[in-house]
């Protein structure tokens, strides 16, 4: 993961994902993609404070 905070004008994050685990993504069934996806979701919102949700939804709708 990259931060674009060094760099003026640029605001969030970039990854990019290695070949391996884009293979290994690619082999799973898509209930696993779905039972993948719901785990991030609920890791996130355990985790992310209601500011940062806040914040995160106004950079989502390019409202940053």
């Amino acid at each position: 993961m990259k931060s674009n905070s060094d760099k003026p004008g640029k605001k969030g994050f970039s990854y990019k994902p290695s070949k391996e685990n884009l293979e290994a993504f690619k082999g799973l069934s898509p209930e696993e993609k779905l039972q993948w996806l719901e785990d991030a979701n609920e890791f996130v919102n355990a985790f992310l404070s209601k500011e940062k949700r806040a914040l995160w939804k106004k950079f989502c709708n390019n409202q940053y």
